[in-house]
């Protein structure tokens, strides 16, 4: 930029010592060398499309939610050959601000890849997540939550564990149907005890039991005691003693043998 301008310098300096023909003439170069420089500066300042997705990644990873949507605005196609990536990226840029209905646009381009996106199933959850929380509160379920359960079911064979139980039983508890959430928080809370997600399924659990009473659908022995077994292999050893003693009562024959050796 500090060349081109230079040489418009130079050149419209020699306005002053030519005659008047010439230096309409030097004008008109000087003009063009503005535009060409200009143009220069423009072409140069014409940003990498995969620097700004990486960008706009650290940048979700910071949460800086804002930036990030900015950045990947129109980026899918700059980038046509991920541009799943980047709308899975700008949707979770969205859902980060609670424009919901945005982060479900911004998923479009995961949905018409062919073959299937690999961040398909991602985008099954985060989707049915925007229908959770853009529901209104303290008003009968609409058809969101319902979106999401239907969603959810049609993919389940792909979702990734436990996060897609824990999804489809906020759902199904969106949805109002109890039932169905305490029986997706159990397959979380039993199958997946030492994960991130089941310490919440726990209390939800306990809050579905104390709302539904006898209704509670009660989780079978073997299943409990699978728990505990998932536990002590994983190292969990205090914690897998102590619910295996409390399952002794309730364990027959090989299960109680095996609750008393764990």
């Amino acid at each position: 930029m500090r060349h081109c301008l230079a040489r418009i310098i130079q050149d419209r300096s020699h306005k002053t010592r030519e005659g008047r023909g010439v230096h309409r003439q030097l004008g008109g170069v000087s003009a063009a060398l503005a535009v060409v420089c200009l143009l220069g500066v423009s072409l140069g300042a014409a940003s990498d499309p995969l620097a700004d997705l990486k960008a706009a990644a650290s940048a979700l990873d910071a949460k800086q939610y804002a930036a990030a949507a900015t950045s990947l605005n129109g980026l899918g196609k700059r980038l046509p050959k991920l541009a799943d990536y980047a709308g899975w990226l700008e949707a979770s840029a969205q859902f980060g601000l609670k424009n919901y209905a945005a982060a479900e646009a911004a998923l479009d381009p995961v949905w018409k890849q062919t073959p299937a996106s690999p961040l398909a199933a991602k985008a099954y959850l985060l989707s049915a997540q925007a229908s959770i929380v853009s529901n209104t509160p303290g008003k009968a379920p609409h058809s969101g939550p319902a979106d999401a359960v239907a969603l959810l079911r049609k993919n389940y064979a792909v979702l990734p564990q436990p996060q897609g139980d824990e999804t489809l039983a906020k759902s199904f508890a969106a949805a109002g149907d109890s039932l169905n959430a305490a029986v997706y928080y159990q397959k979380v809370y039993y199958g997946y005890p030492v994960s991130a997600e089941a310490s919440e399924a726990g209390a939800e659990l306990i809050r579905l039991h104390a709302e539904m009473g006898d209704g509670y659908p009660p989780p079978m022995p073997n299943t409990m005691l699978g728990r505990a077994l998932k536990m002590l292999t994983a190292g969990k050893t205090k914690d897998a003693r102590k619910e295996l003693e409390a399952l002794i009562p309730q364990l027959g024959g090989a299960d109680r043998d095996m609750a008393r050796v764990g």
